[in-house]
């Protein structure tokens, strides 16, 4: 299992992020937060069962079904399905378990 928290920035709408993988291909999401929008791409990305890694880690950019059920999102940067995709990664021992961060300056 892995875990992401989501701190998307000035919105204050956290997200925790769940994905559970047996056999390091085929995986379940599970995303938490108070954001309305963030809510229906959750439960967009619940309807699909259980997604497969590497079509959403190694497809096309745009075209997985993670990338698919975020233009449900209200605002096309958020940083919820970036966590999701990390989190697939870790869980599927796609890639180590490891922080990363955006720092914004103006």
């Amino acid at each position: 299992m892995a875990k992401v928290h989501v701190v998307p920035g000035i919105c204050g709408f956290t997200a925790d992020i769940e994905a559970f993988s047996e056999d390091g291909q085929m995986c379940r999401v599970s995303v938490v937060s108070d954001c309305p929008h963030v809510v229906r791409f959750a439960e967009a990305l619940a309807a699909r069962g259980e997604l497969d890694a590497y079509e959403q880690v190694f497809g096309t950019f745009g075209k997985n079904g993670v990338s698919e059920d975020a233009a449900l999102l209200r605002h096309p940067v958020c940083t919820v399905p970036a966590g999701v995709l990390k989190a697939i990664e870790v869980a599927c021992g796609l890639a180590l378990p490891k922080d990363c961060s955006l720092t914004i300056e103006k």
